[in-house]
């Protein structure tokens, strides 16, 4: 395990779940509170590892604008989802980083204006989401989630 964020998320809602008043919230509010904390910190987790990350491919820039912009854009499609924290971190890696650096060679045959690198950051960040979303899509989420579980020979993708 990378980061323990269940363990990280419930520690947050314990404490402030306990600075609330108990008795307005009964045991179902709680659990989806719970829920609710694990993603937003499994968001803010996986954004900060590729901002970090991405610092050492000097694509910062680009990383950040690629990862709002898909990000924003998957509030309202929704989208694929791994197994656990772990590997759902792993893949968001293996998306946005090697998309930062494409992005960022591509964008030396715009001119150098920052509102060309924006848009093309954009539209790579959108694109994203929207591969995610298709059959395609979810079912490379899917082999990729079952290749990191080590379960991708014994469970073939229907």
């Amino acid at each position: 395990m990378i980061i323990n964020l269940e363990k990280i998320a419930d520690k947050i809602s314990d404490f402030i779940i306990n600075k609330v008043d108990r008795s307005e919230l009964d045991e179902l509010e709680k659990a989806k509170f719970k829920y609710g904390m694990r993603l937003v910190c499994g968001v803010v987790i996986e954004f900060f590892v590729v901002m970090i990350l991405s610092i050492i491919f000097k694509t910062f820039f680009y990383a950040f604008f690629i990862m709002l912009s898909s990000l924003l854009v998957r509030i309202f499609t929704g989208g694929s989802h791994c197994s656990s924290y772990d590997r759902c971190l792993i893949l968001t890696l293996l998306f946005y980083l090697p998309v930062s650096v494409v992005v960022k060679e591509l964008t030396t045959f715009l001119p150098q204006e920052y509102s060309y690198k924006i848009l093309a950051c954009v539209v790579a960040g959108i694109s994203i989401q929207l591969f995610n979303l298709t059959s395609p899509g979810r079912k490379l989420i899917l082999i990729l989630d079952r290749l990191l579980q080590g379960k991708f020979m014994n469970n073939p993708v229907e």
